[in-house]
């Protein structure tokens, strides 16, 4: 798998909503996951993450990518108030 479109950081406004993309090309098509590192949760599996932004959902997330036999990646974009 490689990147189309990495994670951006981005800043935002409490209230109100961003998407995050991580857009990955592969063969078959990559399984996503996003994880939310300060609370190390999975909170999405879409190339697409759309939040309302609120003091939870502000910090670190990690993209990545995994297709059966390959090497999995990943990328990091960050959530600021």
């Amino acid at each position: 798998p490689h990147f189309r479109v990495k994670p951006k950081s981005v800043q935002a406004d409490l209230g109100s909503s961003v998407t995050l993309q991580c857009d990955v090309d592969g063969n078959p098509p990559p399984d996503i996951t996003w994880i939310h590192e300060d609370t190390e949760r999975v909170v999405g599996s879409n190339p697409n993450l759309t939040l309302r932004v609120d003091h939870n959902v502000a910090g670190r997330y990690y993209c990545k990518a995994a297709v059966m036999g390959f090497a999995e990646i990943g990328a990091e974009a960050v959530i600021y108030l």
